[in-house]
């Protein structure tokens, strides 16, 4: 049964290997499409080609966060179109980084001006910011359930933590995705809570019915009496065992050197309660200190961290002081993160160049490809200009890049699985609605996959219309 926390690897094993696609080309998430206004072709035909490119840079960071090391990539905006565009699609990239669920990441968005007088204190102003209640939760959740596991795996959970059932309090965090683990650590609130209710209710009662008779409230007292004895060593249990635990998450926290600002915070939460403790941890002073340490305590649920530094072109405006500043604090960021984190910058090629070679030159450079956009989709398109579309969506799959040998060495071309009278049939049906064409190329993929075809013909696109 997989584990409520447990990150789920990212698989670079093609989705459609027999077409020689990693990915569906065509995908545009239908949520985006619904909120275009159905008769807005260029809008809609803009989330084709910028959903094109966030799918390949995409599955490019995928990949780059199974490498070993802190990978540096350098995303360059695309000369050739409006800024406009290269906007949508960084933003597009950054909204998929937070959704991610494989790989999952944890990633802030750093523009260059925000940076400007200390790089390092603001990314990590940036870095805590984000990390709320939710987040605080799902990371110390999984810490605690990985070391409950570990001493129950040594078999040494009746030494470590005595009269604490350590095999219920992991499956009971499983079903409730960890949740319950502040129940069993602050057991009393609830009690409390409870006792406070009932109290209320049974003065509301009492003032109603007026005085019973002698000898009945000192029956029910007698019993009552009881019960409270009852409920007073179950309470004590309780506190008992939320006492070990809290003393053994403690203890490990230490062992396990985050750091003093988390390890005081992690202390806080499991003696007081979780907001104390998230409070405890915004309340930092040393972000050198504070860096290594939550990005640690995140790696428990997320694969990589990721910082987006965007907005680079801001870069000739730096003095000289500042640019030397930038590029050593953040040099300094890779060596704090270690391997847990991928670097990322967004610029157009000039600023590249003007930041210099000695820099750059450990960056992965990827280059946005966004000429699609220029095109005027307000006119008829030909069959001529359609087809082209259709290659150029095609070959912006990753898989069909690695694999573009074996494509010639079997004498296919760039439309493949698509052939000539297919495409002729797809247009045929759609005429020049370029949204129409891709939303059915898109759908004719999923096809063929299922139906095992190797090409999608036009004896094929015409099954889809019968």
């Amino acid at each position: 049964m997989e584990k409520f926390f447990e990150k789920k690897e990212y698989i670079s094993k093609p989705s459609y290997p027999q077409y020689f696609l990693q990915h569906n080309p065509f995908y545009v998430s239908q949520a985006l499409l619904e909120k275009q206004d159905a008769g807005d072709t260029r809008s809609l035909f803009l989330r084709h080609v910028y959903q094109k490119e966030i799918n390949r840079i995409m599955a490019f960071i995928g990949d780059l966060a199974s490498q070993p090391g802190m990978p540096r990539l350098w995303i360059l905006k695309d000369d050739s179109a409006s800024p406009e565009h290269s906007i949508a699609v960084i933003g597009g990239i950054f909204r998929t980084l937070l959704r991610s669920e494989s790989p999952r990441f944890y990633a802030t968005y750093a523009p260059l001006p925000m940076l400007a007088e200390n790089p390092l204190r603001e990314v990590t102003h940036l870095l805590v910011d984000r990390f709320q209640d939710p987040i605080f939760r799902r990371c110390l959740y999984s810490f605690i359930y990985q070391e409950l596991e570990k001493v129950l795996e040594s078999n040494q959970a009746n030494e470590v933590l005595p009269e604490v059932d350590v095999e219920d309090i992991l499956a009971r965090m499983n079903e409730t995705r960890g949740e319950v683990i502040e129940e069993i650590l602050f057991p009393k609130k609830e009690e409390e809570e409870e006792s406070g209710v009932e109290s209320q209710e049974s003065e509301v009662e009492s003032q109603e019915s007026g005085e019973e008779e002698e000898s009945e409230v000192e029956s029910q007292e007698s019993e009552d009496t009881g019960l409270k004895v009852k409920e007073t060593e179950e309470e004590k249990k309780q506190k008992e065992i939320a006492r070990r635990l809290a003393d053994f998450i403690v203890e490990v926290s230490k062992k396990m050197q985050f750091g003093a600002q988390v390890e005081s915070a992690i202390e806080v939460t499991v003696r007081e309660s979780f907001s104390k403790g998230l409070s405890n941890l915004s309340q930092y002073l040393k972000y050198r200190e504070l860096i290594p340490g939550l990005i640690q305590l995140l790696f428990y649920v997320y694969k990589r961290v990721v910082v987006l530094v965007d907005q680079l072109e801001m870069w000739g405006m730096f003095e000289e002081a500042q640019k030397g500043r930038f590029i050593g604090t953040l040099s300094e960021l890779e060596w704090l993160a270690k391997d847990k984190a991928i670097l990322i910058f967004s610029s157009y090629a000039e600023t590249l160049e003007e930041v210099g070679e000695t820099y750059t030159a450990g960056f992965i450079k990827q280059t946005l490809d966004l000429k699609l956009a220029n095109i005027d989709v307000a006119t008829p398109l030909s069959d001529e200009q359609l087809t082209e579309v259709l290659s150029e969506f095609m070959a912006s799959d990753p898989y069909r890049t690695q694999k573009k040998d074996n494509l010639k060495r079997k004498k296919l071309d760039d439309l493949y699985p698509f052939t000539e009278d297919g495409v002729k049939q797809i247009i045929e049906h759609e005429y020049s609605d370029i949204v129409n064409v891709l939303d059915l190329s898109g759908r004719l993929l999923d096809e063929g996959r299922q139906a095992g075809y190797p090409i999608i013909d036009r004896e094929f696109v015409r099954q889809m219309f019968t």
